[in-house]
This record gives C-alpha cells, sequence and structure tokens, in this order.
C-alpha cells in the first residue's frame, strides 16, 4: 500500500517537467551563438516555481518552510527537498516533505538562521542535504547508473568508465562495511534536542532520513587532520555521512552545478569505535566520476579533509 505520508505525485511530476523545460531551452540557446549558456541558477529558479506552483495548490507539503522569511533562504530549502525527491526518483522512492521532517523533531528556523550565518561567514551558500540513510550500495550505484544516462540533467558530467556509470566504490567495499558504515547519525548541533531528528520511511523502515547543512565550499572545512585526530578532539569532530556525502554531491549534479571535492577526500563518519580505515568521498569532474574508497584512520595530508554537518 502506498505511503500517503510521502511527497505526492505531482510535486515529482512538476518537478521533471521544470528540468525538461529547462533542458529545451538550453538546447535551443546554443543554437544562438550570440547568447549565454542558460546557467544553473536559472534552471534552479525554474525548479523553485514550479515547486511553489505545486505547494500553492496544497499538493507539496512545503507550508512550514513559512517560517524562514529571506526568501534566497527559504528557496534554497525547497530546492534542496526538490532535489532529494528527483534523487531518490531514479529508483522509485519518494523524499519526505518539509512537514514530516517537522513532525519528528526537525528546527526549521534554527536551519535558516544557520543557514545565513554560514553563508556570512563563508563568503558561500551552505549546501541543504535532505539524506536517505540506509538505502544500500546497490541502490546508491543504480542511482548513479540512471543519472549518467539522465539527458535532463545540465551539463551532466557523470560519465561511463568501463564498468563504473557515475560512481566508482572500491571493490574493498562490501555490501557489510557499506551497511556498517551508513548507519544515521545521532549527535546534533541543535539547542535543546539531545539527539538528531529522523524520519523513518514507513514503506521502507529501513530508510531514515535527515536534514543537515554542509559546507558549500568547495574544498572541506579541515585539511590535513587524520580522523583519528579529529576523535581526540573535546568533544569530538562530526563528520559528514556517507549518506550526506552522495546526496550532496549528486544532487549538486542534478542542479547542473559542480559537486565539491574535486580531487579532495572528504572523510565519512564511522559508527565503530574501534575500525581501522573509514570511508571517504572525492569527486573528479574531469574524469566523469563521484568515488567512494577507504582511508587509514591515522592517515593525514593536504588532501584529505572533514566536513563538518550542521542540524
Amino acid at each position: 500500500m502506498a505511503n500517503l505520508n510521502l511527497l505526492s505525485p505531482d510535486i515529482q511530476a512538476a518537478a521533471n517537467n521544470a528540468w525538461q523545460r529547462a533542458q529545451e531551452r538550453q538546447e535551443a540557446q546554443s543554437l544562438d551563438t550570440t547568447s549565454q549558456g542558460f546557467g544553473s541558477a536559472a534552471l534552479l529558479d525554474t525548479l523553485n516555481t514550479n515547486v511553489k506552483e505545486a505547494r500553492g495548490k496544497g499538493k507539496a507539503g512545503f507550508s512550514k518552510l513559512e517560517i524562514i522569511t529571506d526568501l534566497e533562504t527559504k528557496q534554497a530549502f525547497e530546492t534542496a527537498f526538490a532535489l532529494s525527491e528527483r534523487l531518490v526518483g531514479h529508483i522509485g522512492l519518494s523524499a519526505p516533505t518539509p512537514e514530516q521532517m517537522v513532525s519528528v523533531g526537525v528546527n526549521l528556523q534554527y536551519l535558516a538562521e544557520q543557514f545565513e550565518l554560514t553563508e556570512e561567514e563563508e563568503g558561500v551558500a551552505p549546501h541543504v542535504v535532505l539524506a536517505p540513510h540506509g538505502l544500500g550500495k546497490q541502490n546508491w550505484l543504480a542511482i548513479a547508473r540512471k543519472m549518467t544516462s539522465d539527458t535532463n540533467i545540465p551539463n551532466n558530467p557523470l560519465q561511463i568508465r568501463e564498468h563504473d556509470h557515475g560512481l566508482h566504490i572500491d571493490r574493498s567495499v562490501k555490501d557489510s562495511a557499506w551497511h556498517s558504515s551508513d548507519q544515521v547519525p545521532t549527535s546534533t548541533t541543535t539547542p535543546a534536542l539531545n539527539r538528531l531528528p529522523t524520519h523513518q520511511d514507513k514503506s521502507h523502515p529501513n530508510i531514515k532520513w535527515t536534514l543537515r547543512l554542509l559546507s558549500g565550499r568547495e574544498q572541506p572545512n579541515r585539511t590535513f587532520i587524520s580522523y583519528q585526530q579529529s576523535q581526540e578532539q573535546t568533544p569530538p569532530i562530526e563528520h559528514q555521512t556517507l549518506a550526506e556525502g552522495l546526496t550532496d554531491k549528486l544532487t549538486a549534479i542534478l542542479a547542473g552545478d559542480k559537486p565539491t571535492d574535486e580531487n579532495y577526500y572528504s572523510l565519512c563518519q564511522q559508527p565503530d569505535p574501534d575500525a581501522t580505515q573509514i570511508l571517504s568521498i572525492h569527486s573528479n569532474v574531469h574524469y566523469g566520476l563521484i568515488y567512494i574508497s577507504w582511508v587509514k584512520t591515522y592517515h593525514r595530508d593536504r588532501e584529505v579533509g572533514i566536513r563538518s554537518p550542521i542540524g
């Protein structure tokens, strides 16, 4: 039986139609050598317009975002929900709505305030990341495979390289190791909360969603620090999760933007305190792949870094 609490098909159709129309406009403009390319900002404006139209009809479950007063910030959150819906739509799933995330304890006002503070401090807007934990390695590979062949993605950098379709996962990363690394986080920076709010998909109880912010900078916040050193701090430094890293990279591509961590290895949270190696994620747009690979917990250099989530 379908989960009636999930985002309705109308909003998914609206988002898909928006991307299709944007792509058609981009192709039309490419015929005119005097015109400029249809940029990712315009594509996101088109997507947001369709999200707002569906929301205005009461179909998208976006009314909770009205608490966010800054227009740019609100659009960033609206776009994040629409892009995550499009992301998991490649494997027939739906993302939760803002109402569903608020219902489990997510503080949108706090996240919006942190969004604006982070943008002011870093000079670039952070990424709003609505991430599904527990999808499993094969589902992420399926998403990347379908995205690689998706002609509606503007300037799609994902390519086929031998057996890889947009996503390369080291062969040594077995399903069991992936599962142990892909656990929903528990720590939170939100005041008055002791545990990070998560939304559990009733139709797929193994999938749990979180909403946090990651830096929008091209390179990680901290470099030349090992995972082991990060956990020896007081308090220990929090890392992005594997699901957050993949969601961040792939939704950026869906939006027509360049993913972060080009040739940097951003470490992912490792729930097992006795682990000797952890998973990392990095992008190679020129080669057309997102990479998931192991890094020793003691390893550090200028290409290894940390993205600490807010939320």
